[in-house]
């Protein structure tokens, strides 16, 4: 969480996942520009988030993934949010 400047909270059940996405963590204004761009980014990069509420991403899995899946997931939300965060 620290990583990044706009994630906020981090919460979930299992391996659904939900990542709020804010433009200040102090206030917890939303940044619903943001949480589009992360989810147009990664999805040219081939994974598919969604949207959720005003300004979250989710993350929902197949029930059964491999430990290289979820590598690759992580590294490009990852980059897809470390990009998006940059160029805003």
């Amino acid at each position: 969480r620290d990583e990044f400047r706009s994630v906020a909270d981090v919460r979930g059940k299992g391996l659904m996942i939900g990542i709020e996405l804010v433009k200040d963590k102090q206030t917890k204004e939303p940044w619903p520009e943001l949480r589009d761009a992360v989810v147009e980014s990664a999805f040219r990069k081939g994974l598919l988030v969604l949207g959720a509420g005003e300004s979250s991403l989710r993350l929902c899995p197949p029930l059964v993934i491999d430990r290289e899946q979820a590598d690759f997931a992580l590294t490009v939300l990852a980059e897809s949010l470390r990009e998006q965060e940059k160029s805003r």
